[in-house]
Formats: C-alpha cells, structure tokens, sequence
C-alpha cells in the first residue's frame, strides 16, 4: 500500500447521454457536465495502469516531443490536469520541480501515481478546480487531456487559478493524421477493425478539427496564445526510434500528429523561458 493518502474533490453522478467533452456552444449545464466526467471516470478505471504505461511507451516519441515544450515554460507552483499514472509528474520531480500537484478523474490511475511515491495527488476534475484564485504559475496537461474536457470551462477554470502571466501548456491529437495512424497500425498488427469502428472510436472522435477554434475559446477565457507548434511524426515509422521535430502554426496543425499550445493568462507580454 502507498503511504500516500489521495485526497478526493469529486463526487459526480452516474453517468447520462450526451456529448462529451470537446467546445460546443457556450458552457454545457451543470449536470450534463457531471455525466461527461463521470463516463471519463468509468472509461479511465477500467483501464489498466499496466496497459495504459504500455501505450505511454508505444508514444514514447511524440510525448517527449510534447514534455520538451513543456518543461520549458515549467516553474514555480504547477499544476497537472490529468495526471495518470505519473508519468510527467516523474519526469518534472526528475528535473527538480517538487511544488507540483496532479490531477485525475480515474481512482485506479491515481493510486498507481501514489504507488510511485508521488505525493500531492487530487481526485478531481479539469472543469472544476478544487483550488483558489491565482494559485499556480503553470498549468499542464500532456497527451490530449483537455479533448475531454468542456474547454470552456476548464479554459476558465485555468484562468481563474493562475498567477498574473502564468502559464497554460497542453496538446491535443488532431483528428485526420490519428485516424490515419490508426488505420496504418491495423495494416500493420493485422487487425480488422471497419472505418465505422476508427470513426467511433472513444479516443479518436475527440480529437482536435480546429486549431483556430481552439484559440478562440482560449481567448474567451483570457488566456493570450503565444506559441503553437505540432509534432512531425509518421505512422508508417511506428515501432522505429524517432527524434520529432516541429511544424509551426496553423498549417502545421493541419498535418501534425499532435498540437502544443502554450498561453498565457494576462496583458503584459513576458519573454519566453529559455530551456534548461
């Protein structure tokens, strides 16, 4: 047993119909909200953190890809959204940033981060931060987590928690090259499922169509855009060791796998964080 306690800021109620996640128009009401978490919750418990670390691995390119962006705007108090299994806390507490809390909707996720000794962990939902204003100086959170989240909340919610000038860096898979990837990795491991069944898909029907959307709402919120870029990455080199680079803008959103966002909360232009 971990001795580290996991503390629980949700209680949603069962699951309903509905649209899930994504940028709809304007805020979804209150309740459809709890039933979008709660399928999320469901979905993300029976998933093994076993299995889950086994994708993690199989994306091993395109995740470092995304913690490089990352780890430069990282500092001070940090949040993450959707923490997992840990994997990103780790890598943060790697580099020496220990004033980090993770989050996550999935119980089964957070005791697998807790079993790695990592210890401020909440049970709790994007949407609804159980945090005071203007409490951290970066908010994160890394492989597509915000696709199933009500952006218009969270991206609110993200402003109301950061500092003046704080930091948003989060990604999301765009939808046409995900679909292409899964279809070349069906080639690939001999699988049959039919298009419908790509189409369908929890994981990929969520992903991104709009960058210019997303900006938008971000704007909404107060959140200023101030670096985008997407990850080159080739499906037909699954499996092969791959050191991604980046295309930048919009365009490059149209044809990259995944696309980082880094935003600012305020006015005042800050200058951007050297690497370390």
């Amino acid at each position: 047993m971990s001795k580290y306690r996991i503390e629980v800021k949700g209680n949603f109620p069962p699951a309903g119909n509905g649209r899930i996640g994504g940028v709809g128009d304007g805020k979804a009401p209150e309740a459809q909200v709890d039933a979008e978490i709660r399928q999320h919750q469901s979905h993300w418990d029976a998933i093994s953190p076993a299995a889950y670390e086994r994708a993690c691995e199989g994306f091993r390119p395109v995740l470092e890809a995304i913690d490089a962006v990352g780890f430069r705007y990282c500092r001070g108090a940090i949040l993450e959204i959707g923490c997992g299994s840990g994997r990103f806390l780790q890598r943060l507490a790697e580099r020496g940033e220990h004033n980090v809390v993770g989050i996550d909707v999935s119980m089964s996720m957070l005791r697998a981060a807790a079993g790695k000794g990592l210890p401020r962990l909440l049970s709790a939902a994007g949407e609804r931060l159980p945090f005071g204003p203007s409490r951290f100086d970066t908010v994160v959170a890394s492989w597509s987590v915000f696709k199933y989240l009500d952006r218009s909340r969270a991206h609110a919610e993200v402003h109301r928690v950061l500092r003046p000038n704080g930091y948003l860096v989060f990604d999301l898979s765009n939808y046409w090259p995900s679909i292409i990837d899964r279809i070349w990795e069906d080639r690939v491991r001999q699988r049959t499922h039919s298009l419908g069944q790509i189409f369908s898909d929890y994981k990929l029907r969520l992903n991104m169509r709009s960058a210019r959307a997303e900006v938008q709402y971000l704007e909404a919120a107060g959140l200023r855009l101030v670096e985008m870029r997407s990850v080159k990455y080739l499906p037909l080199l699954r499996g092969r060791p791959q050191r991604l680079g980046y295309w930048p803008g919009y365009w490059g959103s149209r044809i990259g796998y995944d696309t980082i966002f880094v935003c600012q909360k305020g006015d005042t232009p800050q200058a951007r964080p050297r690497p370390r």
